[in-house]
Order: structure tokens, then C-alpha cells, then sequence
């Protein structure tokens, strides 16, 4: 289901969820950021602009909620920084954007979550971890999961991955873009287990991070993980590598549950918090907020 083709979508690129807005960033508008109501798809506001000063956007990446706080987060990789989006509650005023935080990782972040109030989940291309730990002021305070030791120092792209957040926060999954599998971490005891995916990419005479595409976008509920996946090869496929019309669907133990086929080629997925809707981003034939109804997922209690 279709629902908004605003005229205002150039090249949507990743999307968040919550009880009231859909929020979603675009590489290519005047604006990176547009605000939509959950209800009706409707555009509420579009705002960030290009540039370095505050509020603005150089290489808008990803975007996460603090589940804490409420409001979103935008990360920008080409200034490595986060920017605040203040989200009202109750209240159907447009969001706002608030204070940054510069990032100090060490490293490359290639997505960021906040684990609390006080400390973020970064991925990335780290000598000594796989993930980083930062403070709420941006600092690395600590490093999860041995680095990749095959590829990385030759093709650190093959360690690109996107992250979630399991609801308690106690998990985290990475989807691994250039491999086709997946990293469930336990965040408390600070171990990491890989989980090989169904389907195996196909092989060029590359190295993995120059061959095919696997995973492009994940998005969770406290019971399941969603990972989208594209499993193209790059050469013959060009930018179609990086939409996937299939979600592999895992427990949070690591079990692969069932397949889901879209209709079409989307970018980037986020599921509702009840669990019974996948929203998606597509491209062709003309960018649009698509909407795939599920069946219900029952969330667990927090």
C-alpha cells in the first residue's frame, strides 16, 4: 500500500517509526528530513539544511530513536556527528531540531543507536572492535567483538553494517551489508554471535565488500529481527544492489523463521511498534512511502 508519494521525496534513504510519525531523510531534497503522521501519511513538515552549522547536514546516514527520551537522532558520517531531533509528545506540533554531539570513536561509525541515556552503540571500521561504545558526550569508552582480521584491513567496507536495538536493550543485531549474515550481540556480557543468513551471495573474482550486496537495511521487534536483504551482485546490477524485495525474518536466538517477498524493490524498512506493518522507502516508479501489513507480532513487556 502506498502511502504518500509527497512531492517532496527526491531520494528517501532510511526511515524510523514511532506510535505517531514516520520520519525519513533524503539524499537529494533541500531538506534531509521529512516528518509524516503515522494515520494518514501525510507530510507535516520538512526541515535541515545542507551544510556544517548547527542543524545542518552534510551526509545524513541513519536515523535512531532514544526510547528513553523519545526523540530522534540523526547521524551525519560525513561530520561524524549526531543531531537531535525533538520529538513532541501528545502534541501535533512539527519536530525540531536540537543539540549535536561530535563523535569520537576512533574509527569510521557506519550507524549509531543510543544504548541509554548516557552511552551509544556506533558500528564501524575499528582496528580493535567491532563496535564501539561511546558516552553521551561522544567519547569511546569502550570497543565489543573482535574487528574483522580476513578482509578488513585491505576492504574495511566489508564491516559495514547497519544496527538495532532489541526494546530492553539488553541485544543488539548488526546486518552485515557485504556478507550474508548476521551479529547478534550481548550487550551485557559483551560477546558476539555471527548467524549465517539462508541465502549465500553470489561470487565474482573479488574479494567479499566488492562482489554483492547482502543485507541494506534491518529493523526489529522484541521478539524478531527484520533484515532486508538485496543479494545482488554489484556489477551487472548498479545502484539496484542496494534495494532488496525480500526480509529474512530471525528469532533474537538466532533462528531463521521465514522469508517475506515485496511486491517491489525498496531501500530501507522500520517496523511499527505493535509489530503488524513493515513501512518502507521505495524508488520506482517514483519515490514513495509504502506501507506491507503483517501479522501481528505481539510485542513482550518491558
Amino acid at each position: 500500500m502506498v502511502l504518500s508519494e509527497a512531492t517532496d521525496l527526491a531520494i528517501p534513504t532510511r526511515l524510523i517509526v514511532d506510535a505517531a510519525w514516520i520520519f525519513v531523510l533524503d539524499a537529494a531534497s533541500d531538506s534531509v528530513l521529512h516528518q509524516f503522521r503515522l494515520e494518514d501519511g501525510a507530510l507535516v513538515q520538512s526541515l535541515g539544511r545542507r551544510g556544517r552549522g548547527p542543524g545542518e547536514f552534510r551526509g545524513a546516514w541513519s536515523i535512531s530513536y532514544d526510547r528513553q527520551s523519545g526523540d530522534a537522532w540523526i547521524y551525519d558520517i560525513s561530520l561524524a556527528r549526531l543531531t537531535r531531533i525533538v520529538v513532541p509528545r501528545g502534541d501535533p506540533r512539527p519536530a525540531s531540531a536540537g543539540r549535536s554531539i561530535q563523535l569520537a570513536a576512533e574509527g569510521t561509525g557506519t550507524d549509531a543507536v543510543w544504548l541509554d541515556s548516557a552511552r551509544l552503540l556506533v558500528p564501524g571500521f575499528y582496528r580493535d572492535a567491532r563496535v564501539a561504545i561511546l558516552d553521551g558526550s561522544g567519547r569511546r569508552v569502550a570497543g565489543i567483538g573482535p574487528s574483522f582480521t580476513h578482509w578488513s584491513t585491505a576492504y574495511p567496507q566489508v564491516s559495514q553494517a547497519r544496527v538495532a536495538l532489541q526494546p530492553d536493550g539488553h541485544l543488539a543485531v548488526l546486518a552485515n551489508r557485504h556478507l550474508a549474515s548476521i551479529e547478534l550481540m550481548d550487550l551485557e556480557r559483551a560477546t558476539t554471535t555471527t548467524v549465517q543468513g539462508p541465502v549465500a551471495l553470489p561470487r565474482g573474482s573479488g574479494p567479499p565488500g566488492l562482489d554483492a550486496v547482502a543485507y541494506v537495511d534491518v529493523t526489529v521487534t522484541a521478539t524478531s529481527i527484520f533484515g532486508l536483504f538485496s543479494g545482488r551482485r554489484v556489477a551487472g546490477s548498479g545502484q539496484r544492489a542496494s534495494f532488496g524485495d525480500c526480509i529474512h525474518v530471525f528469532g533474537w536466538d538466532g533462528t531463521f523463521e521465514r522469508g517475506l517477498r515485496l511486491d517491489g524493490d525498496v531501500i530501507a524498512i522500520a517496523v511499527s511498534e505493535d509489530g503488524s506493518a513493515i513501512y518502507a522507502l521505495r524508488h520506482e516508479p517514483r519515490p514513495a512511502l509504502v506501507r506491507f501489513d503483517l501479522p501481528v507480532v505481539r510485542l513482550a513487556r518491558r
